[in-house]
């Protein structure tokens, strides 16, 4: 007999946490959670890599009904992130939910008696309310190119990162320069032979600023969490006042946030032309805004060298694995190669690739009226 409840959510990070967190707290009891994850977490436990953390101040980057008063510091590691989601898990009692390596193979609205019929993991749960708590960017994707199916190093996304294998003394290619990217490199750029950074873009950098939180500021946000809202709010009312950098024509946000960057930029790294290689030329907005106050130092190592041309293919030379860039013949010898490309967007949770199908008061424009979550 096919299990029925009130609710079935999809996901088991952030949102899904969230969701059955306030589910208890109206009094809902009937429900579950399906993760395709061994554990809880999503992001953040897919995202292991060395030097993971959170790009937004932890008072911020946490439930506003479930504060934090114990962050280690203003940035949170992964492994904290992590934890502080499970402690969310316990301290909302919303365990007996969650189903972990349920992915979701089919979702269906049944016309006749009114309720999604989903199936997960050789199970079938019928129930009222879907919803959809998964991420965006949950599929890794790597560039198929020319020749890299033939590469005999080791390969491997950034999101599934291989802890068991020892980057020390190996030449390390890069491809990508995006959120991750400058996070990991200055974990690895000291311990490798030599690390090559294919660039295609180089990305604003503003710096980060992450400190430690003292004795004495956890204590008082124990005793008066008033005072962890007020830094929370004060936080939210900052990153809404950069809004008109990424929509609108606020020039004069744009013109701040491009000198600081720029002025970041020039204090960090000394070589002129290292320097030109990293200065974008694109309107700050374009692309994600990032933060670090590690990557550009990094980049000026001996061992470090920024391609700022595309990857065009990966050929095997005589002397072993290489890559060939579009700039030309010159070979780049890797054993390594650690992409950190990009992700394939999903615009939606539905399986197979489907769309969302809303139904009835479910229903907010622009999603079609459809009724059924089909591939």
């Amino acid at each position: 007999m096919s299990p029925a409840c009130r609710v079935v959510v999809v996901g088991a990070g952030f949102s899904g946490i969230g969701m059955a967190a306030r589910l208890r707290h109206m009094g809902f009891d009937d429900f579950v959670v399906l993760d395709r994850g061994h554990d809880l977490g999503g992001t953040w436990r897919d995202n292991s890599y060395p030097g993971a953390a959170c790009d937004v101040p932890s008072n911020l980057y946490s439930f506003s009904f479930a504060l934090n008063p114990d962050w280690s510091s203003s940035f949170p590691s992964q492994a904290e992130i992590w934890d502080y989601m499970r402690s969310c898990v316990d301290r909302f009692d919303v365990g007996g939910h969650l189903r972990y390596d349920h992915a979701v193979d089919e979702a269906r609205w049944d016309e006749q008696a009114e309720r999604w019929v989903v199936r997960a993991a050789g199970e079938e749960y019928v129930a009222e309310v879907l919803v959809w708590a998964t991420g965006s960017l949950s599929e890794p994707e790597v560039p198929d190119f020319p020749g890299l199916r033939d590469f005999r190093g080791k390969v491997f996304h950034s999101a599934k990162w291989d802890h068991g294998f020892d980057l020390r003394a190996k030449r390390v290619c890069v491809v990508g320069t995006g959120a991750s990217a400058i996070q990991f490199v200055p974990q690895i750029a000291p311990e490798v032979q030599h690390l090559y950074l294919h660039q295609r873009t180089p990305p604003w950098i503003v710096p980060r600023g992450d400190r430690p939180v003292s004795r004495l500021r956890k204590l008082a946000y124990r005793r008066l969490p008033a005072l962890q809202r007020l830094s929370r709010l004060r936080i939210y009312t900052i990153f809404e006042s950069l809004l008109g950098v990424f929509v609108g024509r606020r020039e004069r946000t744009k013109t701040m946030v491009r000198k600081r960057a720029l002025d970041h930029l020039r204090k960090q790294v000394p070589d002129e032309t290292l320097r030109n290689k990293l200065t974008p030329h694109y309107e700050p907005g374009c692309k994600r805004l990032l933060l670090s106050d590690d990557y550009y130092p990094s980049l000026s190592l001996p061992n470090v060298e920024v391609v700022d041309v595309p990857v065009a293919s990966f050929r095997t030379a005589s002397r072993g694995p290489s890559t060939s860039s579009s700039w030309g013949p010159a070979s780049r010898p890797p054993s390594r190669r650690t992409p950190s490309t990009s992700w394939a967007a999903t615009a939606s949770a539905c399986p197979n690739g489907g769309r969302p199908r809303a139904w009835r008061r479910t229903r907010a424009p622009p999603w079609p009226a459809s009724r059924t979550c089909s591939s």
